[in-house]
This record gives structure tokens, C-alpha cells and sequence, in this order.
């Protein structure tokens, strides 16, 4: 009886969430609600219908994954690019569920090479598929990581993740990602720390 009650509240609730949304979808420019009144009640019927689905998506994007294969040989881990040990080098096919939700695939070539904190650089990936960003990072010089590059600052790839890329041939990378370890935890809170909530 208990779960019949429950239930049919989550229904209810569900059912009222989903006419905030439509309310608020339907209405028309310059209309007083769009404009302010009326608005946080559609913005919290939303958050509300949809805080199970991210908090499931927000779970999936701790951990990712990428498999490969190609003239690439790779032997490497990393707590952050400020604490790695190990490298690849050479052309890589790859199929990735990747981190920022970067689903599909692509071409990566160059040389990483890293201990502790210094790190040498020079990555590519071209040819992508699905929802891989394309990027290329360039630090020649072997030097102490920095997480200043276009490729962290647009989320294409990640300097704080903590994982291990190994193969030879045939390859495979796995990572977690403390930052979006961070961004379900606030999600439980109704905070969107990545700003990925759909």
C-alpha cells in the first residue's frame, strides 16, 4: 500500500512538473511571465522532472573510457597531469566515450611523455566522429604541466582526471574525473557545477 501511495504521488508530481514546462513553453513573446513572473516555478518544474535522469547522466560522466588500435604503443598513469608517470607515442584510431560527453570517435596522433609534474606534449585528434571535440595540444617543451591550454579550457580533455593509458597495437584508456565527481555531488544539492544538466 505504502509503494501504491508513493507512487502515485511521484505520478502526480511528475504530471505537474510537466505542465510548468509546457506553460512556460507555450507562452509568447513579451508575455510578463517569460519576463520574470512566473519564470523560477517553470525553471523549478524542470530541475524537479529532470533531477533522476541528470543524476544518472551526471554518474555515467565519472568514468570514461577509450579503446584503440593502430601504431601506437602507450604505457602510462596519472593523479592529474601534476602527478604522472609513463607516456605514448605514435598514430591511434579510437572509439571513446569521452570526458564532457564526448561520444564517438577519431584519429589521435603525437607524443606524451611524463614525470611527476613535467610532462612533453604534442597530441592530436583529427577525423572525429559523434560528439568528439577536434584539438590539438602543443607543448614541446618538457616542462611542469600546465593546465593553461585551449584543449582544458574548453573542456575538450581533462588535466585533473586520474587514470591509465596502456597498449600496444591495441589500446585502452581508462579515467575518472574528479570534477565531475564534484558536479553529481552538487547536483544532489540542485547546483549544476558543469553546467551539463539537460
Amino acid at each position: 500500500m505504502k509503494k501504491l501511495a508513493l507512487l502515485s504521488i511521484a505520478i502526480v508530481f511528475t504530471m505537474c512538473a510537466a505542465v510548468n514546462l509546457s506553460a512556460g513553453n507555450n507562452l509568447s513573446p513579451g508575455s510578463p511571465v517569460e519576463e520574470g513572473k512566473g519564470s523560477h516555478a517553470n525553471d523549478m518544474g524542470r530541475v524537479l522532472l529532470l533531477y533522476i535522469p541528470n543524476r544518472i547522466i551526471d554518474a555515467t560522466d565519472i568514468f570514461t573510457m577509450s579503446l584503440g588500435a593502430g601504431g601506437h604503443g602507450a604505457m602510462e598513469v596519472h593523479l592529474t597531469r601534476y602527478f604522472q608517470l609513463g607516456g605514448w607515442h605514435g598514430p591511434n584510431y579510437f572509439l571513446t566515450k569521452g570526458y564532457a560527453r564526448q561520444y564517438g570517435g577519431g584519429y589521435q596522433h603525437g607524443t606524451e611523455a611524463g614525470i611527476f609534474c613535467f610532462n612533453y606534449n604534442e597530441t592530436f585528434i583529427t577525423e572525429n566522429f559523434g560528439t568528439v571535440k577536434e584539438y590539438y595540444i602543443d607543448k614541446t617543451d618538457f616542462g611542469l604541466a600546465t593546465f593553461e591550454l585551449p584543449a582544458y579550457e574548453n573542456s575538450a580533455a581533462d588535466f585533473w582526471e586520474i587514470g591509465a593509458h596502456v597498449g600496444w597495437l591495441v589500446n585502452v584508456s581508462v579515467n575518472i574525473h574528479p570534477v565531475e565527481i564534484a558536479d553529481f555531488l552538487t547536483g544532489l544539492v540542485f547546483y549544476d557545477l558543469m553546467g551539463d544538466d539537460i
